[in-house]
């Protein structure tokens, strides 16, 4: 009898954790297909939103200056050419005094900048692709041309590469 007893348990025992763990499967499998489904919500959530969302502020401002939409008081791009600048940062935000207003060439915006009554010795011209998420800055000082790029050069349409190529002849003539 005690053999029936402790074979009754064992059966018990192993019909219980058989009954334990399908239904613990199937909670296991809708918690991994849960998850799975949640995993791409926060990558897509990641890629760079706090960029675009200073980028649509340039692209909404077409047709104003960077002092007309605060740029320099931008967190979000300033941050951006700060880490792009470097030192020159500070020489560019201070010496972006006469401006021309935000122009667009497909998805690549222009921006100008220079010293007062300078602007041939010391000027800024940036370039954004918001298509690419991509600044470049051209820095034209005593006829030399330095040129930033966050990711690589950004290739101009025709109207704003000849724009760059007459900034860089006036800047050859200014020396």
């Amino acid at each position: 009898m005690k053999y029936n007893y402790s074979l009754t348990v064992i059966t018990l025992a192993t019909l219980l954790t058989a009954a334990c763990s399908s239904t613990s499967a199937p909670n296991t499998a809708n918690s991994t297909h849960a998850a799975n489904t949640a995993t791409p919500t926060p990558v897509a959530a990641s890629t760079t939103p706090a960029a675009d969302a200073s980028l649509d502020l340039l692209k909404r401002s077409v047709g104003k200056t960077a002092a007309e939409i605060g740029l320099w008081e931008n967190n979000e791009i300033t941050a951006r050419l700060e880490k792009l600048l470097g030192a020159d940062y500070t020489s560019m935000k201070q010496n972006w005094q006469t401006q021309t207003p935000i122009e667009a060439e497909g998805s690549v915006l222009s921006l100008t900048g220079c010293e007062n009554n300078n602007c041939g010795g010391n000027q800024y011209l940036m370039y954004v692709d918001t298509a690419n998420n991509n600044i470049n800055v051209y820095r034209f000082k005593d006829g030399k041309m330095k040129t930033y790029s966050e990711k690589g050069a950004i290739e101009l349409p025709k109207g704003l590469a000849k724009d760059l190529e007459t900034t860089k002849q006036n800047a050859e003539t200014s020396k």
